[in-house]
């Protein structure tokens, strides 16, 4: 039998102040939950509905992993965070696991309804996840999460176990806590498949690692799937390849990313001024890249797929706190 949802004590306070508040339409397009009041704005940002999540977001989210937890502190993440607001980049993703919630919580405490905000838990059993999610309402000072995702999928056997924690998910969402669940991962294609077509989920972000010639189809398999379902779909590790290939720029792997089919976002690790105003920039002025353009940069990219050198495959790869986070 599923285990019951405990009261949220240390959040009445937020849901008191918070439960009054009129069912409002974000001024994006997105339907508010009771407890979700929206006052998003993109600045001008290009945005996309993230499949059947309902949310208008921007078509770049800021990751809060290395690239964002290194460069910046517990003092300067939030003032970056500010910034990016202020600019556009209202979507932010980050994990339990990647000790950043904090630095999020300290601006969404004073702008909630202008943020739409992400997290992930990765542990498999209902006893370990809970203290997680409840640390992450904690750490993000919010009542209301809006996407929640079961995190890095490693394997087929990995997809199947994820019942217990999805069905703890599915019970924040019912009592309105958690808007949307989805998942993540980079490891494992057929997992990733497994999890999509077997779980009623929302959203999935997985990495642009598709070139495995067949063995691994991330874009080929899993993503056709989750849109069939009509999922969200996110991209990260998107500017990885980079580590290998330093002619490959960002704004061109960032436009290859969301050129694919299917592909609502990309998730950029992100944590400097100079780095989020370049991709302000990328994507005011995207635009597709036509079929010849993407056959060039799949072959561009196919070295660093195929000579083994992603770092998410490597045997001892974590992807948390101190690991390998984008």
């Amino acid at each position: 039998m599923k285990e019951k949802i405990k009261p949220f004590t240390r959040r009445d306070f937020i849901k008191t102040a918070l439960i009054s508040t009129a069912v409002l339409a974000s001024p994006l397009g997105a339907t508010a939950s009771p407890r979700r009041k929206f006052n998003l704005n993109s600045k001008g940002l290009p945005t996309t509905i993230l499949g059947k999540t309902g949310l208008r977001v921007p078509r770049i989210a800021i990751g809060c992993g290395s690239r964002f937890k290194s460069p910046t502190t517990d003092r300067t993440g939030p003032v970056f965070l500010e910034n990016a607001l202020d600019e556009g980049f209202y979507y932010w993703d980050c994990a339990a696991n990647y000790g950043t919630e904090h630095r999020l919580g300290e601006v969404i405490k004073d702008r909630r309804s202008e943020i739409v905000v992400s997290s992930k838990v990765q542990e498999r059993s209902v006893a370990t996840a809970r203290p997680l999610v409840e640390r992450s309402f904690e750490n993000l000072k919010t009542d209301y999460i809006d996407c929640y995702n079961l995190h890095a999928i490693a394997s087929l056997e990995d997809a199947k176990n994820l019942e217990a924690v999805y069905g703890m998910l599915l019970e924040y969402k019912k009592a309105g806590d958690i808007g949307s669940i989805g998942i993540s991962g980079h490891a494992s294609a057929a997992g990733m498949k497994y999890a999509v077509e077997n779980y009623d989920l929302d959203l999935m972000i997985i990495s642009l690692d598709h070139h495995q010639g067949g063995s691994q189809a991330f874009e080929k398999s899993v993503i056709p799937a989750a849109a069939a379902r009509g999922m969200g779909v996110s991209i990260i590790k998107a500017i990885r390849p980079r580590e290998n290939d330093p002619s490959l720029s960002p704004q061109e792997l960032i436009r290859y990313a969301l050129s694919l089919e299917h592909v609502n976002t990309a998730i950029i690790g992100m944590g400097t001024a100079s780095v989020m105003l370049d991709n302000a920039d990328t994507l005011r002025t995207f635009t597709p890249m036509a079929e010849p353009e993407l056959d060039e940069m799949a072959l561009r990219l196919k070295p660093f797929f195929d000579g083994n050198q992603v770092p998410w495959r490597q045997p001892g790869y974590f992807d948390g706190e101190g690991g390998w986070i984008a």
